[in-house]
């Protein structure tokens, strides 16, 4: 079974998993993985069978949310969760009365925002070690 939540704060289990996607896997330094100000942000979590898989982090500004550290449990891949999870945040963005989500995809993600509806911005640009390239979509 499958259910979303949103949360106003970090906890302990989005931490872990953040850590286990980004550092543990993408080498990224845990020096920069978590910030300051996560109490700023909106934590979007998908469960499966009440276990933590899918993730993103949101913060609305005026019309446009922006999106960042989103995830999806290596072993849970391929199932459709990572538009799951797009697919709250597009749903959570519009009750924030937001009309445009923002993000930095990772270069080997690209394709998967394109397919979601998301257009390519200017050139790429290196973030945590790996290229990126900055993507909108107009809800």
């Amino acid at each position: 079974m499958i259910k979303f939540d949103c949360l106003n704060d970090i906890t302990q289990e989005i931490k872990d998993l953040r850590f286990e996607v980004f550092v543990r896997e993408q080498n990224i330094a845990p020096e920069i993985e978590l910030d300051s100000d996560e109490y700023n942000y909106l934590h979007l979590c998908l469960y499966k069978d009440d276990v933590l898989v899918a993730y993103a982090r949101a913060r609305a500004r005026g019309e446009v949310m922006r999106l960042g550290r989103i995830l999806v449990k290596k072993e849970h891949r391929g199932q459709g969760l990572g538009a799951a999870i797009m697919n709250y945040c597009e749903e959570k963005a519009r009750e924030k009365g937001c009309k445009v989500l923002e993000l930095n995809a990772q270069y080997r993600a690209i394709g998967f925002y394109e397919k979601l509806g998301f257009l390519a911005e200017g050139e790429f640009f290196e973030e945590a070690g790996i290229p990126h390239k900055k993507m909108k979509k107009v809800l």
